[in-house]
Formats: C-alpha cells, structure tokens, sequence
C-alpha cells in the first residue's frame, strides 16, 4: 500500500510539472541596434538610459568580446528567476559560443526581481582586483611594466600583422583572462594596444 501512495504521488506530480505554464521565452532580435530590450510594453527603460547601457556595452565589447544585454520582461509566471535567465541567453545565443562570454541582465518588474547571468567566459576575465596583484607581483620581482619598445607601437601592429601572414593568415596570440587561465584570440585591436601602452608607461 505505502509503494502505491508513493507512485501516485510521483505521478501527481509529475502531471503538475508537465502541466505547469512556463514564462515564454520572447523570439530573439535580428539586426535591433540596442543592447536593451523592454518587453513590459511601459517603456521603463528611458532613451537616455538606453543610450548610457548601450555605449557600456559596445565598449565592453569592443574591449574584450563579451556581449551584453538588458531584458525586462513584466511577469515569469512562478519560474525561478535564474532558469529562465539561463535559458533565455542561450535560446537568444548572446556573446561568443566557444568563449561562452555572454552577459545578461534581467529584470523581472512585476516580480520585483533580477538576475546577473554571465557566462564562464565572462567570469574569467580579468578584473581590477586581478590586474593589481599582477602588478605588484611584477613589482616585487623588480621587473619593468613598461619597455622603450612599447613606445612604437605602429612597429609593434606592423609587428603583428607579419606574424599573422607568417600563420597563414590568422593571428593566434595567447592572452591571459585571469590568473592561471588563458584564452586564445584571432584579432588585435590597434587602438587597444595604444591605449595599453600608454597606460603601462603612467606605472
């Protein structure tokens, strides 16, 4: 008798679990031109705000890949706000597949709700309190942040793209994105490098 309650009630819930409606996932945008997408139909989100979160996010593009995007939605109809979070930026595929370096941040207005979903990628990215252990690390070996040779950088790109004709056409340079972890990247941005450089040489 007590085997027959449990599997009725394992099948009571199971129905309830099937049956349960689950906030939909809205079809992802093609060619929107906007890092922010409001789906509550109140336009919470004002254009200068808009405006701010959208330059935040080519920059963090620009600067290391990432990809990030704001969705505001009205209601999850009783879904865990992180599942859905998940699924939404893979159902939408935000930030690079094989990096995995999308950012989602999701508001839920009604339920008073939100979640930073971010992708391995993302989280392995080096971060301020990062860079200053590196720093003073190289410090503590008395070793230079900053070489003569950084100075020319137009050698220094020029320098780059002999290497990536020397490949076959595609650069594979080994960057590091946090502490004992690395990433390979195809592209180097020149103003990047500058602005590195420059940097470096304040130290």
């Amino acid at each position: 008798m007590k085997k027959i309650r449990i599997g009725v009630a394992l099948a009571v819930l199971c129905a309830l679990l099937c049956g349960a409606a689950l906030a939909e996932i809205p079809p992802a945008p093609k060619n929107a031109g906007t890092s922010v997408f409001d789906f509550t139909g109140m336009n919470l989100v004002t254009e200068a705000d808009r405006q701010v979160i959208d330059e935040y996010a080519v920059e963090l593009e620009r600067r290391t890949g990432a990809q990030a995007v704001l969705v505001v939605v009205n209601f999850l109809d009783g879904e865990e706000i992180g599942l859905y979070a998940h699924d939404l930026l893979n159902t939408w595929g935000i930030g690079d597949k094989r990096r995995n370096d999308g950012v989602l941040l999701l508001l839920s207005w009604g339920d008073r709700e939100w979640f930073l979903y971010t992708g391995t990628g993302a989280e392995r990215m080096l971060n301020p309190v990062a860079c200053d252990r590196i720093l003073a690390l190289l410090r503590g070996l008395d070793l230079p942040l900053h070489l003569p040779e950084l100075d020319q950088t137009d050698a220094l790109i020029g320098g780059l793209d002999d290497f990536r004709e020397h490949l076959g056409g595609e650069l594979c340079i080994t960057l590091p994105t946090a502490i004992g972890a690395t990433v390979e990247v195809h592209n180097m941005d020149a103003a990047l490098i500058r602005e590195a450089a420059r940097v470096l040489k304040s130290f």
